[in-house]
């Protein structure tokens, strides 16, 4: 069998995935009270975000190439608002191509981000780019304007014949009371 031209790679498949979580520091505490008392949040700490970028590719004839966990930002020596905070690669071994030549090379990984100074949850969004586009990485991004109210959660129609006390007690409670005795 003739050795593997590993300069003639092609890119099968890359998918990337980048996922923000925006803590508002905010804790749901219940309220004491009879059925239909509502929650009151509570402030326990600033707000935080988190960023997570998943990544996962396929190339056939040599090994693909894959983002870096590093920061292009910081590397340019400009302030960047990421911190890497864990990392996981994953590497399945080289399975033949159909005929015996060459191999299929299928990597992925998870890069978890702090971020310093939250961005907020209606920003621009950087989307990234593939290794094997052209144009920049900022050409890629949602703009803010994009993120529309009511998609959704649709304001309903206000009910024809409305509740006449929603927060009522639904009797779970006097029927306990009832099996206690007075």
């Amino acid at each position: 069998m003739p050795p593997e031209n590993l300069a003639n790679r092609q890119g099968l498949s890359y998918t990337y995935v980048r996922q923000t979580i925006h803590m508002p520091g905010l804790a749901q505490m219940p309220g004491a009270g009879p059925a239909g008392t509502p929650c009151v949040f509570v402030r326990v700490h600033n707000p935080y975000e988190l960023e997570i970028v998943t990544w996962s590719c396929e190339c056939e004839g040599g090994l693909p190439l894959v983002p870096s966990p590093l920061s292009a930002a910081n590397a340019a020596g400009l302030n960047d608002n990421r911190i890497l905070l864990s990392m996981t690669i994953s590497g399945v071994i080289p399975v033949p191509r159909g005929g015996g030549i060459g191999h299929v090379f299928v990597m992925s990984g998870t890069y978890t981000y702090g971020k310093r100074q939250p961005e907020g949850p209606i920003t621009d969004y950087k989307l990234g780019k593939l290794p094997y586009e052209t144009h920049g990485v900022s050409d890629n991004y949602l703009p803010k304007e994009n993120f529309v109210m009511g998609i959704i959660d649709p304001v309903p129609p206000k009910p024809k014949y409305p509740l006449e006390n929603p927060s009522a007690d639904t009797g779970i409670n006097q029927e306990a009371t009832r099996q206690r005795g007075p």
